[in-house]
């Protein structure tokens, strides 16, 4: 027999080829190893094959990368010749990849000198392992090879290829006939198992949702990290599943996650019951290779090899699959799971090589067709860290043998990164590392002998240390945050794990403890802590009513405030003015916890009372009327206060679904306004005709081309020419009377019509073809329902392969807060594939910032303007500036003040290391196309 490959260029190639090798007068397989989606091309080639090479079945599939006469290449068509004298071919085509269709095939068309199928399948939505169980069952004598097709690690759509026909599902595949043929497999594994096996206790199909009964989320959580799922499944790559069957080790790399999140997708299937490890691969001798593979020259060889393994190794793939294939001329693809077969069994491999070599020479005495010599000289190799090994290997604690070898290999890792310490069992400390000593300030002589009281922190109490000693006595793993003392009096706080180390026999021989400094986390949450609580009445701000509202969707809102209180404040004093806002604070903290509501301060003499739920407007109004009779009578005959007149509160209530606060402040000022009403009730209601206003206007100017695009410059602060200019894109209707108006007046009414999304279209497709335009970077708004809506989604991501997005930036707005990061995740991750990147605004108006921040991992951090706005005159909210903009820089975030509206906020910002501004002392909003700024009306 004999083979040929050719690498497509065009029809006329492939036409001298074929007349070249007089392929045509033979008969065989040809295979298609395709790493386009260009189905025409492909058409045009099964077309012209059908035609010229008669005597030929033709079988292929997608791949995620190709390999011809064992060179690697990426993003072509190989086309394999497989020339027979005395075997004969059949090709067929399933559409369903259950055991019985396997069974079905088997049984119908293997005969008696059937001896090898070549199988190629697609994966993404089916599990052809069942099909090739059931084919296996009924035809084990059948050497069966091939692989899942691939489409270079999208994982968007694959698709196999029989005679001329395309098919996106199912399963194609070629029979070989003979009596002389014979046939060998061979694979490379090179994976090494880590701890103890694990009983998959769930399992469906390809999916995996329990081991040891625990879900398997938590397993990859605590073995891996807990940031595992960031960048899942590319995180697991080194670290997939080991099963062995039949003799055979098989690999299970993950593919991702169920549409809950609750289990994790592999690229084959497991069974309730498998005994799985956790492994990593041996790259020492994966990466060295030290054997080449020398077949008969009237044989054939063919390569199936998994696209996770070249994804791991990557440029190391190429030594490999040249020693694979130097002297056999192997061609072949990379597959989502290679097919192999030994000792009458058949298993879908992950993350593995495996070659099938062919011969029609039968010899005198049976041996080996591949012979394996040792390599002439190794190729260069590249090693690589495996930084979640360690991780792996610590945090099991309970479930792995000690081994001080694996400790000593790995500590250099782990000490670069983390604080460690390590106590005997009465809690002496026996080791601290460097990083210990440079964070505490003690050097390692100092602690040894001592116990952990020694840098214990007065402020930590009692009952954190009983729970912590009461966990690890009892053989379980702690976690928890601990504030340390260091040596020169100050402080850090730890975000510690200890995990007790037990023996064989179950005894604990010591602690284990790894920390990591988290000091300017917790600094930043206290600073935004004192933002949201007014220390002056004890009372929560107006930025944690706002975060209340949103967080618990109150519906009644009233607000309340002392009539005449500046001029009771200029005439008695300032002192006293604050005594009194003190005792009002008091007053309402206690009265509102008998009515079941809450109490904040909004400013000076303000107050506002917030309903925890949904209640009974009238039963709401009785409430607020009795709180405010009782606050009147107790402010004017308190003891305490030096004001010798009545205090009369005025008030507002807002009955509103979506924002009730604004309707409490509109009540509010008519409550003043009117001499006899001391309390205004206002519903959403009230505002029915201005919401059928505009929902007509913007719909009349999306019509009439009256939506308008303006930009407002986003200015470094650190001179770097070859930056582009950066702008925020901000959107703007133009009213029939001439006026500009920004979305603020609509734009919560507009996102309950169809209107909003063409909005959002206008302005991300204006965004694109000015940055393009203007060579300049632009920043565009999106909030959670722009990234929740699939049609929006869709057409960014369209625009995105079209033009490309290395000039554009997406803000991720808090106006809805996230409450499922998912499909953000999902969203960031689609668009950075692009080059765009990602930036949160209005970072600083609440505590779910944080979660932000760690789930979204911005390029960028837009601090609200409510605390830009102070910092000139309050100390304590530029602390809160400066926490966040260290804090952002740590995490590798730039940060941009927005708001900037004089000289002094620019030099406050840019001492405290701001790297942009952006603001009216910036510049303006205005059309890019026109050179002078052009003044807007709100």
């Amino acid at each position: 027999m004999k083979s040929y490959a050719l690498q497509f260029s065009s029809i006329e190639h492939l036409r001298a080829f074929i007349k070249e090798h007089k392929i045509a007068q033979s008969r065989g397989v040809i295979q298609l190893f395709c790493g386009t989606h260009e189905l025409d091309k492909i058409q045009e080639i099964l077309d012209f094959l059908s035609l010229t090479c008669l005597g030929f079945g033709v079988i292929g599939a997608s791949s995620g990368g190709e390999i011809i006469e064992g060179r690697c290449v990426d993003n072509e068509i190989i086309i394999n010749f497989l020339l027979f004298k005395h075997s004969k071919v059949r090709t067929f085509y399933s559409s369903t990849t259950d055991r019985d269709s396997g069974v079905k095939i088997a049984a119908g068309q293997v005969e008696a000198t059937t001896k090898v199928a070549i199988l190629l399948g697609n994966s993404l939505n089916e599990h052809p392992e069942n099909f090739i169980e059931g084919f296996n069952a009924s035809a084990p004598q059948v050497t069966v090879a091939g692989g899942n097709a691939a489409d270079s690690q999208s994982f968007q759509q694959t698709f196999v290829i029989r005679d001329t026909d395309i098919h996106h599902q199912g399963i194609a595949g070629v029979l070989i006939n003979s009596q002389s043929l014979r046939a060998e497999t061979n694979s490379i594994v090179n994976w090494q198992r880590i701890g103890q096996p694990m009983t998959v206790t769930k399992a469906s199909d390809n999916v995996i949702f329990s081991l040891d009964n625990t879900p398997i989320r938590e397993i990859f959580e605590r073995y891996l990290g807990d940031d595992i799922f960031a960048d899942f499944p590319t995180s697991t790559q080194q670290f997939p599943l080991l099963i062995e069957r039949n003799g055979t080790e098989i690999v299970r790399s993950p593919t991702g996650l169920t549409n809950d999140e609750q289990g994790i997708v592999f690229a084959s299937t497991f069974k309730t019951g498998d005994q799985v490890f956790f492994s990593f691969a041996d790259l020492s001798s994966t990466l060295k290779p030290n054997k080449e593979y020398i077949a008969p020259l009237d044989s054939a060889s063919l390569i199936y090899s998994c696209a996770n393994r070249k994804a791991l190794m990557q440029e190391n793939i190429n030594d490999e699959i040249r020693t694979i294939g130097k002297y056999t001329r192997a061609s072949g693809f990379f597959t989502y799971g290679d097919y192999f077969h030994k000792n009458a069994k058949t298993n879908v491999l992950n993350v593995t090589t495996t070659m099938l070599t062919l011969s029609e020479s039968v010899p005198d005495k049976p041996r080996a067709l591949v012979k394996a010599r040792p390599a002439k000289a190794a190729p260069a190799r590249k090693a690589s860290m495996l930084e979640r090994l360690t991780h792996l290997t610590h945090a099991t604690g309970e479930d792995l043998t000690r081994s001080m070898q694996f400790l000593q290999q790995h500590r250099a890792a782990l000490d670069s990164t983390a604080i460690v310490s390590i106590t005997d069992i009465n809690g002496k400390i026996t080791h601290v590392n460097s990083l210990f000593e440079d964070v505490s300030g003690y050097k390692a002589a100092e602690l040894t002998g001592s116990d952990h009281s020694k840098i214990r922190h007065p402020d930590m109490p009692d009952s954190i240390f009983e729970e912590l000693w009461k966990t690890i006595t009892g053989k379980k793993t702690w976690q928890g945050l601990i504030k340390n003392r260091k040596k020169n009096g100050g402080f850090y706080y730890a975000k510690t794990t200890v995990v007790p180390v037990v023996n064989s026999e179950g005894l604990v021989l010591e602690y284990f403890s790894i920390c990591t400094d988290v000091t300017p986390f917790v600094l930043a949450q206290k600073r935004i802590k004192e933002h949201l609580n007014d220390t002056l009445s004890g009372l929560g701000t107006r930025a944690k009513l706002s975060k209340d509202i949103k967080k618990n969707k109150i519906n009644a809102v009233a607000v309340l405030d002392v009539k005449n209180f500046k001029l009771l404040n200029d005439y008695w004093g300032v002192d006293t003015g604050d005594k009194l806002i003190a005792e009002a604070g008091r007053l309402l903290r206690s009265s509102v916890t008998l009515h079941h509501l809450r109490a904040y301060r909004l400013d000076g003499a303000v107050f506002a009372i917030m309903a925890l739920n949904e209640v009974n407007e009238e039963k709401f109004l009785q409430s607020i009327n009795d709180i405010r009779s009782a606050l009147e009578k107790n402010l004017s005959n308190s003891d305490s206060q030096s004001i010798s007149t009545e205090i009369q509160f005025s008030a507002g209530i807002g009955i509103s679904e979506s924002s009730p606060l604004p309707y409490a402040e509109s009540a509010l000022i008519q409550a003043k306004n009117s001499n006899s009403q001391q309390v205004v009730l206002q519903h959403e209601n009230d505002e029915a005709e201005l919401s059928f206003y505009w929902i007509n206007e913007v719909r009349d100017a999306l019509n009439e081309n009256r939506v308008r695009a303006f930009y407002q410059e986003i200015r470094g602060t650190q001179k770097n020419h070859k930056e582009p200019r950066k702008y925020e894109a901000l959107l703007r209707i133009k009213l029939p009377c001439g006026k500009i108006t920004s979305p603020s007046a609509f734009l919560s009414i507009i996102k309950r019509t169809p209107y909003y999304k063409r909005l959002t279209s206008f302005i991300i497709q204006d965004a694109m073809t000015t940055s393009r335009a203007l060579n300049c970077v632009i920043s565009v708004n999106l909030s959670i329902h722009d990234i929740t809506n699939k049609a929006t989604v869709d057409e960014i991501l369209n625009l995105l392969q079209k033009y490309g997005g290395e000039s554009l930036i997406f803000e991720i707005t808090e106006s809805e807060a996230v409450t499922d990061f998912f499909p953000v995740n999902q969203f960031i991750k689609s668009v950075r594939k692009y080059g765009a990147r990602v930036a949160i605004d209005d970072f600083g108006s609440g505590y779910s910032n944080f979660d932000y921040l760690i789930n979204l991992k911005p390029d960028f951090i837009k601090i609200d303007g409510s605390i830009i706005k102070k910092i000139a005159s309050h100390e304590q909210t530029l602390l809160v500036t400066q926490g966040i903009i260290d804090l952002a820089h740590k995490m590798g975030a730039l940060v941009v003040a927005e708001f900037v509206a004089d000289e002094q906020t620019q030099a406050k910002l840019i001492e405290s290391g701001i790297d942009y501004l952006q603001g009216y002392f910036i510049e303006k909003p205005h059309p890019l196309s026109q050179p002078e700024n052009v003044a807007e009306e709100s």
